[in-house]
């Protein structure tokens, strides 16, 4: 005669998490953006947090500006985390491209005041045809403004300035006396490295 083997009890695991409240960075007031649960808290460090700037700042306007942060500590039940991304929302974008004609792309990567490797991505747009020559100048431009505002802003500084579309006005300015574009964003930002720890 086959004996039964007697089961063990299920635990269910959701009964040994905790639900902990992630926090933007300080550069963003530290606004809750949501939770997570988890048995355990070291578990949440190195998690990423999608957010959008609006769930921040409460603009409509900001809906389109996508954010990644990265959990960085926890602290009793809130985490810490720090901005690793920044991304335009793609529907946004190729609305913008389909009622233009002239789409220049510039990609940047950059060291920062303190030490953080970033690239950035920039779109400048325009209503009629540009010259080979035009386009190289308006990148050129760009990419110099980029680099020299990377390498003289700290690192959360300048995400900042980034999310909130201050740099794209700002380069904008300076293009459109090589060619009268419509709009300059910067579409993407990525953290490619932080500093070495000493």
């Amino acid at each position: 005669m086959v004996k039964k083997k007697k089961k063990g009890k299920t635990v269910d695991t959701w009964k040994t998490k905790r639900w902990y409240t992630i926090r933007a960075p300080k550069l963003f007031e530290e606004k809750e953006v949501g939770e997570a649960a988890s048995s355990d808290p070291k578990l949440l460090i190195g998690r990423t947090v999608k957010t959008t700037l609006r769930a921040i700042t409460g603009n409509i306007p900001h809906q389109n500006v996508k954010l990644v942060f990265k959990v960085t500590d926890v602290k009793g039940e809130s985490v810490d985390t720090r901005p690793v991304g920044y991304e335009l929302n793609r529907g946004y974008i190729q609305r913008q491209i389909r009622r233009m004609h002239a789409v220049i792309i510039t990609l940047t990567d950059a060291v920062t005041k303190d030490g953080y490797r970033v690239r950035v991505k920039t779109l400048s747009f325009g209503h009629g045809k540009l010259r080979l020559a035009q386009r190289r100048e308006v990148r050129r431009i760009t990419e110099e403004y980029m680099k020299k505002l990377c390498t003289t802003t700290s690192y959360e500084k300048l995400f900042k300035e980034l999310s909130y579309g201050k740099v794209g006005g700002e380069i904008f300015k300076l293009v459109r006396k090589i060619y009268p574009l419509s709009k300059t964003e910067v579409i993407k930002i990525k953290l490619l490295s932080t500093p070495e720890k000493k």
